[in-house]
């Protein structure tokens, strides 16, 4: 948590929000920054007035680390290992795989560094920003095989996620909206019926709290299954629902929120991964895998609902 801003200002000088977001005073954040040991978007920065936006990336490298690149932003762990899958709980803020225009490490990067895990394939992406379980295989042939499970919609992905809302919202229901770039707005997709890809997202309210905050009357915590798998899905049909999740400010989050006494300032779309459900593809047996909320997520959802796990 950082300071409480005022309402609409969209920046942070640096000292200030390294201090919350790394819970520390801001004597020992400015010396942080001045040693050299905070990357902003993957750069050593040392201005501690510096001016920091909602969708900034901020990282604390160790005192002794020689690293040019961008510090392993959590450890990865490993939720479920045998000698064809590997499921982990991705941390918030790392990439599912590299960006050939970025220097910031990816999953594999991590995996080779932290477990010496260098051989893995990709079956599936979370955004950077999105936390929770995510699975890759070990070999082609296994690979192909979820591959195939996921194109055959016999892979369950449960999402949990906290969104504003200005009114009430449905208990549960399906969003269909078809899902295309916003060529208006790059980086951002869009609900789209003329050009948009086929998309279904089936939703369950979990809890919801009233606010005392003409800017988000009602806070939602919400179950989220997937059944199709585009680019920012579940984000966009949200928000074109009039629910944007918080802390998304790419598609109407708000990244600031006054709690009662509290205020919260949330880095990241609050969108975690939290549950796998699939037949193992060699020996088929049914495999259920849970990541537990990370920090943030907690954080937000004890203030917001008095609970700190789904």
């Amino acid at each position: 948590m950082m300071p409480e801003q005022q309402d609409n200002q969209k920046t942070l000088k640096l000292d200030i929000a390294v201090s919350h977001q790394f819970n520390m005073s801001r004597k020992q954040a400015r010396q942080k920054i001045l040693s050299g040991q905070i990357r902003l978007n993957g750069r050593i920065v040392r201005i501690i007035a510096r001016p920091i936006k909602p969708q900034d990336t901020l990282v604390m490298v160790e005192e002794n680390s020689h690293t040019k690149d961008l510090q392993l932003p959590a450890i990865i762990s490993i939720l479920y290992e045998d000698e064809d899958l590997l499921v982990i709980n991705k941390p918030a803020h790392l990439l599912s795989e590299k960006i050939a225009t970025q220097k910031a490490n990816c999953v594999q990067d991590v995996l080779s560094t932290q477990h010496r895990i260098t051989r893995t394939h990709l079956v599936h992406r979370l955004d950077a920003g999105t936390s929770g379980v995510m699975m890759l295989a070990k070999n082609q042939t296994t690979a192909a095989s979820i591959f195939n499970l996921f194109q055959q919609k016999l892979i369950k992905k449960t999402y949990h996620l906290i969104a504003q809302g200005t009114k009430e919202a449905s208990e549960k229901g399906t969003f269909e909206g078809k899902i295309a770039r916003n060529k208006n707005k790059p980086h951002t997709f869009e609900v789209n019926p003329r050009t948009g890809k086929i998309a279904c997202t089936q939703y369950e309210q979990i809890t919801s709290q009233t606010l005392a905050n003409p800017q988000i009357p009602v806070a939602y915590l919400f179950k989220a299954n997937p059944i199709t798998g585009r680019t920012h899905q579940i984000r966009v049909h949200f928000k074109e629902a009039g629910l944007p999740l918080l802390g998304d400010a790419l598609y109407g989050g708000l990244k600031t929120l006054r709690v009662g006494e509290h205020t919260l300032f949330i880095h990241r779309p609050l969108l975690h991964a939290y549950q796998l459900r699939f037949k193992h593809p060699n020996h088929h047996r049914e495999i259920c895998i849970q990541a537990p909320w990370p920090k943030d997520f907690q954080a937000c959802a004890q203030i917001l609902f008095q609970r700190i796990e789904a």
